[in-house]
């Protein structure tokens, strides 16, 4: 859909008092409240979409499961007078099945904490552990200046923060509108 009516932000006047700024801050309000509206019924709207396309997609993919099931059965059963006529890649008119060796690979449980104390407690087993290593921001913040210059090039930065921000009366959060730093003098 496109819009033919003219923008309305090209007819915002700049304000001159604290009262044009509350009239403008009660209009931000309000448009606040028409784009949660908005976007309640598109949620609504793609939810309906959503339940109906999973309604359609779960029995088609529970019969792919099926399928695949049956054809597995039958290949298992038969893989080896196949695999001795025909290689070890099998085209057939609506589809290609194909046998591969894969590399050796582990999988480990989502919550590895067991399997990670049970190789602590093993002789030898911390070699088969990994550290890793995350930046102590608050022991960086409270480092020498000397280092904190150095690390300057990589995007490190000491010093306090001011952000503007705007937040009509119905807006959930807040939009940060403006961001500086206020380098600490003794880092430059």
């Amino acid at each position: 859909m496109t819009n033919t009516s003219p923008d309305p932000a090209s007819e915002i006047v700049a304000p001159t008092t604290m009262d044009e700024v509350d009239a403008l801050m009660a209009r931000l309000s309000q448009t606040a409240e028409l784009v949660e509206q908005a976007a309640a019924r598109r949620d609504v709207a793609i939810a309906a979409v959503q339940d109906l396309a999973a309604a359609t997609i779960a029995p088609l993919e529970f019969e792919q499961a099926q399928l695949r099931k049956v054809i597995a059965a039958y290949l298992r059963q038969r893989r080896r007078s196949i695999l001795s006529k025909r290689g070890r890649t099998v085209k057939l008119a609506n589809g290609e099945i194909k046998w591969r060796v894969v590399p050796r690979s582990l999988d480990v449980p989502k919550d590895d904490k067991s399997v990670i104390n049970f190789l602590l407690n093993l002789r030898g087993g911390k070699r088969y552990l990994r550290a890793t290593y995350s930046v102590d921001k608050k022991a960086l913040a409270a480092a020498t200046p000397r280092l904190l210059t150095s690390l300057r090039h990589l995007g490190v930065w000491a010093g306090k923060h001011e952000n503007l921000t705007i937040q009509a009366r119905s807006e959930k959060k807040p939009t940060i509108v403006h961001h500086s730093r206020f380098p600490n003098r003794r880092y430059q």
